[in-house]
């Protein structure tokens, strides 16, 4: 009999849970601006009473509408909702032919910017070309061979040329091939994979065209070991 009045005592408080109103929302882990877009989300999507929420799938909901890494949500039977992100960290920053701008991590997945980016993104080159999806549908169906190919391009020379990157102002992409602008507006023209070898052959003929007093317009990738160097008259350099 006692265990059956506890039962009893547990089944009426948790019936009478549903009832407390979601009375505050707090967020960790988030900038300003992803917890200013979290708020406006949650605001046309949290249920009123706290028993009506489902830990699980809210989060599920917030992964899929916002551009986090992770997201953690507790209940708490005083009205309040715990919400703690991890946000994912920007690499590139893609432009749209219609001004829009896309944040990705370096697994081409939408990101944010944080308070504690360790890349000054603005001063690194942007990527122009591609289109770019809507955050649900880069989240649903994946960003596509272009942004993939930039973005790989761009780790590439993070990791085999980084002093590229004070020179560049744009990665351009026409379809999966790559075009770099230099800060005065220098072209470089690259080939399909791989690229690593292009970049030193690119290097090769630039050196050797300053050796021969010519200040390059626009450089091309040809062929293997070929690039081809338009100044005011066209000339070809083998590079190495």
């Amino acid at each position: 009999m006692r265990y059956l009045i506890l039962a009893s005592v547990l089944l009426l408080g948790a019936c009478a849970l549903p009832d407390v109103p979601v009375r505050r929302v707090t967020v960790l882990g988030a900038t300003p601006l992803t917890e200013a877009a979290l708020h406006t989300w949650l605001r046309k999507h949290l249920p009123r009473e706290v028993g009506d929420v489902d830990p699980a799938s809210l989060r599920r909901e917030l992964l899929a509408a916002i551009p986090l890494q992770d997201a953690q949500v507790e209940r708490q039977w005083n009205g309040t909702l715990r919400i703690v992100v991890d946000e994912r960290s920007p690499y590139v920053m893609a432009l749209g032919e219609d001004g829009r701008v896309l944040l990705l991590d370096r697994a081409v997945r939408p990101a944010s910017l944080r308070a504690d980016q360790g890349i000054a993104l603005w001063d690194r080159p942007v990527v122009r070309g591609c289109p770019l999806p809507e955050v649900r549908d880069l989240l649903d169906a994946g960003a596509g061979a272009c942004l993939t190919q930039a973005v790989g391009f761009l780790a590439l020379l993070d990791h085999e040329a980084p002093e590229w990157l004070q020179q560049l102002s744009e990665i351009r992409m026409d379809g999966t091939r790559v075009t770099v602008v230099l800060d005065d507006g220098t072209p470089i023209r690259f080939r399909d994979a791989p690229v690593g070898p292009q970049l030193r052959q690119v290097a090769y003929a630039w050196t050797q065209a300053q050796r021969v007093g010519i200040q390059p317009a626009v450089l091309t990738v040809i062929g293997e070991g070929r690039v081809a160097i338009r100044p005011h008259q066209h000339r070809q350099i083998d590079g190495a």
